[in-house]
């Protein structure tokens, strides 16, 4: 057993292995700095490194004494045996002279691993190095950098970290089989700040990847809109309800639901059913909560019990006496919000916002622009122009353009389902994807076909890009497209499958 004692005599920092790398039975070259004591003392000194493969923060570590250094070294390579290993390791170093001080033990911050089977690096197509998002990060992994390179009881693990924040490492998705599927991480109640790290290691029942970062990402989240045009749906039911009652308080559970962001408040409404007409007692909005109570108002007679739910943005069902509304977006109705797009193209965020209905609009923040020929189905700008993408009536695509207040058609598409259901700008193009699985581009004057010998089975439901190459999602959920541009110009597609 190591003698942990210790005095106040200054000892080593240790900088390698911190914590987190992945080595295969062969070398570990450990690296320190001297502390400044040392240099203008007449005693004599050295090093003393330590190992375990079992550290716990629970008990104390079995060390293993590995070797001596003396000073005025700051790194040592370590030939491990080949039958070292383990995924709870850490080094531990210290000074001693021949006085018999000991320094305090510096130790790795956190464990790493020594194996003897190397799993491949997992291979990441998004997020990257420095971009922004404002409410949802993409996690696409491409399974072809694996396949093939690892038992199939490999799997991924995902981990967020955030210095800015104080976040240490934090799991954020474990047990990702290698073919999983595009990931959206919701950043919404994530603090902003630029410095998120997202750590991806490749993982099976003994071994573990070297990691892959994805560093300085930009999470924003003051920046983000949430559309909610939709009032709450709830029930409530009167506890121990008797058709006949002569206790006028009684017990009401309540339960609420808004797809976007919430219920907030609850009112109770007593609706009195007379013969001579019928009569309203409204109570006060008070915070939802399973359980409230209602004080039965007026004379005997048939009594109804209902609730009225509202959501933060203010969204609540009307009734035609009741005018007491708000919206987030000024439209007249309940209408579903068929398109958005942000963008910075003036320097301040903007959303731009599509409703559908009987009478679809497009919506600059909270202004209303223009009404629209047709459902809108994706908006995208080009060379400083918001394309808009229209849906008629027989399920054919329209490409239009917002200039000067006002919408023009630019090209209509007579096929059967060319309905363009995703935009993307890449290699100075604006990209459409359609619903009968071609991939067109325009180049802001005329519309050609990318992919005329290479039509897809399925509708193309998203186009991404990363300026290098795009990403093309088809609806079946199981087939993901690479569109890459050769040396020639010509471009290429190549398919990832994923079961």
């Amino acid at each position: 057993m190591i003698d942990l004692t210790q005095s106040d005599y200054n000892g080593p920092s240790l900088l390698y292995p911190n914590g987190g790398e992945v080595f295969f039975n062969n070398q570990i070259e450990i690296v320190w700095t001297e502390p400044a004591s040392l240099t203008v003392s007449d005693d004599l000194h050295w090093y003393k490194i330590f190992f375990t493969e079992s550290y716990s923060r629970l008990k104390q570590p079995e060390w293993n004494q590995i070797a001596v250094v003396p000073i005025g070294n700051t790194s040592f390579t370590w030939n491990m045996s080949p039958f070292v290993k383990g995924n709870k390791c850490r080094i531990g170093m210290r000074a001693v002279n021949h006085k018999g001080k000991r320094s305090k033990i510096s130790i790795s911050a956190a464990n790493f691993y020594i194996q003897d089977k190397r799993l491949p690096k997992p291979s990441v197509l998004d997020p990257h190095n420095g971009y922004s998002y404002f409410s949802y990060v993409p996690i696409i992994l491409d399974p072809l950098g694996v396949v093939g390179q690892c038992s199939e009881r490999a799997f991924y693990q995902i981990y967020y970290s955030s210095k800015e924040q104080g976040v240490d490492w934090t799991l954020l998705y474990s047990n990702l089989s290698i073919s999983t599927k595009p990931i959206r991480w919701d950043i919404r109640n994530l603090n902003s700040s630029d410095d998120y790290v997202l750590k991806i290691e490749l993982v099976d029942d003994n071994n573990i990847s070297e990691p892959v970062f994805v560093e300085n990402i930009k999470i924003n989240t003051l920046n983000y809109y949430l559309v909610d045009t939709c009032p709450p749906v709830g029930t409530i039911k009167i506890i121990n309800n008797d058709e006949y009652i002569k206790d006028r308080d009684v017990i009401i559970n309540t339960k609420a639901y808004d797809a976007t962001i919430g219920t907030d408040v609850i009112r109770v409404e007593q609706l009195n059913i007379n013969s001579s007409g019928n009569t309203t007692d409204v109570g006060p909005y008070q915070s939802l909560s399973d359980l409230s109570t209602w004080h039965i108002k007026g004379n005997d007679g048939v009594k109804l019990i209902q609730a009225r739910f509202r959501d933060f943005a203010g969204n609540i069902v009307l009734n035609s006496v009741e005018k007491e509304f708000f919206r987030t977006y000024k439209s007249l109705n309940n209408i579903e919000v068929t398109s958005f797009l942000s963008d910075t193209e003036t320097g301040d965020v903007r959303l731009w916002t599509a409703f559908g209905g009987t009478r679809p609009q497009l919506y600059l923040n909270t202004a209303l622009l223009s009404n629209v020929d047709g459902e809108v189905t994706a908006l995208e700008f080009f060379e400083g122009i918001l394309y808009v993408a229209i849906k008629n009536d027989d399920n054919e695509g329209i490409l239009q353009r917002y200039i000067g207040g006002t919408i023009n058609t630019v090209y209509d598409l007579d096929s059967v389902d060319s309905v363009i259901n995703t935009m993307v700008v890449f290699d100075n193009k604006l990209f459409l994807g359609l619903a009968n699985g071609r991939l067109l581009s325009f180049n802001g004057s005329t519309i050609s076909s990318e992919n005329s010998n290479n039509l897809f089975d399925y509708s193309i439901y998203y186009l991404a890009t990363d300026d290098n190459i795009i990403y093309i999602f088809l609806d079946n959920y199981k087939n993901i497209y690479i569109m890459r541009k050769n040396s020639q110009g010509v471009y290429f597609f190549s398919e990832i499958t994923v079961d």
